[in-house]
């Protein structure tokens, strides 16, 4: 009971907050980046048709991460090659859900940030980088993480994309 009712109050509280954030802050930024764990019926149409109302700058539409089973649990089921397990388990939900973004932002001309596709490669997913692990859970970034993907980010063009409006490919 007291775990459902820390549920409603959380959701409570977003709620407020979404009620209560003052959007026309937005207007002093430069660029807005969209990042989150995008679910298949999220639309990025009907989001931006109330997002637009307030924003009228650069917007990054990062896609989501691939999702798999949490690295440590697939460490431990074998260590010896965790980035070809991780691909394995990866769900395939994701790569049709960001398929679906993807479109969504060229046809309302938001940039598209892949970042699915630096994370995992055709057979394998940069989830453990010599004795670090990368990803904590099914896709956060552990402290190690976030040092090595923002390399990765920076190598891509992160950077310049945000200043420079250049689109990864």
């Amino acid at each position: 009971v007291d775990l459902i009712k820390k549920f409603i109050l959380n959701l409570k509280t977003c709620s407020e907050k979404i009620n209560n954030f003052n959007y026309e802050i937005l207007n002093s930024s430069d660029v807005v980046i969209l990042s989150g764990r995008w679910e298949k019926d999220f639309s990025l149409n009907e989001f931006l048709k109330f997002f637009k109302k307030y924003y009228n700058n650069k917007i990054i539409f990062i896609n989501r991460k691939p999702r798999f089973l949490s690295v440590p649990t697939l460490y431990f089921k074998n260590s010896s090659d965790l980035g070809k397990l991780a691909f394995s388990t990866k769900s395939k939900e994701i790569k049709k859900i960001n398929s679906n973004l993807k479109k969504q932002s060229e046809s309302n001309d938001v940039i598209y940030f892949d970042i699915y596709n630096l994370i995992c490669k055709s057979d394998s997913c940069l989830v453990m980088d010599s004795n670090n692990i990368l990803i904590s859970d099914e896709s956060h970034w552990t402290f190690d993480g976030s040092f090595f993907y923002g390399k990765i980010l920076y190598k891509n063009k992160f950077l310049e994309l945000i200043v420079d409006d250049k689109v990864n490919e």
